[in-house]
């Protein structure tokens, strides 16, 4: 797989860093098959975001007549390639966030991994050693109001499907979100394994993909020492912290 930068607009979040909240379970799946599983957009969660959706207002507008309806010039789009486009969801931010740990990592064996992406996106030794032959785009999502009726953006042009996958509604504008998207032809959606239609699991370098691991501000001391000797017979090396929150 080959893994690109997504051309965007300008984003107003210049931290180096991006965070991925987990369990420990899934940490553990991780470290044991060497692969960031990619949810399908179709999955429900995603639908309940307004993921896929958005609503612009288009051409000479404001040139209509005082009292003219709007409704010519309002365009809705929905994706239908949800079943197609695999994501993985991360966290951008300089510093790791105590908001985060209450939505994603309430549990005291969770963990977050905090990831360099402009380390491995320009790296000679690839992050994605997937052998499949599919583009991964990597980049922050842009947010704008689509829940508010009344209020439209500007689109100069009819998006494609799969690029609705860039836009979230504002009210998710907390999660700082920067993702990986892997967007499918219908042909090769067609060619997946049933079992690989719900989500992805890409096989990824884990030495590149975790830069530090910090565990849970509610997980004891000790663990520090497990999770140390459970990355080592992993063969990740990385440092492992507490918490900046376990101490308040």
């Amino acid at each position: 797989m080959i893994l690109k930068l997504k051309e965007r607009l300008p984003s107003s979040n210049k931290s180096r860093w991006v965070w991925r909240y987990i369990d420990a379970c899934k940490f553990l799946s991780l470290l044991q098959t060497r692969c960031l599983y990619f949810p399908s957009a179709s999955n429900p969660a995603f639908k309940f975001a307004l993921e896929g959706q958005y609503r612009s207002i288009d051409g000479d507008w404001w040139k209509r007549s005082p009292g003219d309806s709007l409704d010519p010039y309002i365009n809705k789009y929905s994706s239908k390639s949800g079943h197609r486009n695999f994501l993985s969801c991360w966290y951008k931010a300089e510093m790791e966030s105590y908001g985060m740990w209450q939505i994603y990592g309430k549990g005291s064996d969770s963990v977050a991994i905090q990831s360099d992406p402009w380390n491995y996106i320009h790296s000679k030794r690839p992050l994605i050693v997937d052998p499949r032959d599919y583009t991964i785009a990597a980049g922050p999502v842009e947010y704008v109001n689509i829940a508010t009726r009344g209020r439209y953006n500007h689109f100069y042009r009819q998006p494609t499907d799969d690029e609705l996958f860039w836009y979230k509604d504002v009210g998710h504008s907390y999660e700082n979100e920067w993702r990986m998207l892997v967007s499918l032809s219908e042909e090769q959606y067609c060619a997946l394994p049933s079992s690989d239609r719900a989500g992805l699991r890409v096989e990824v370098d884990l030495g590149r993909l975790i830069e530090r691991v910090y565990l849970s501000p509610s997980t004891p001391n000790r663990f520090l020492r497990y999770w140390n000797d459970t990355l080592t017979d992993y063969g990740v090396d990385c440092e492992v912290r507490q918490s900046r929150f376990s101490n308040i």
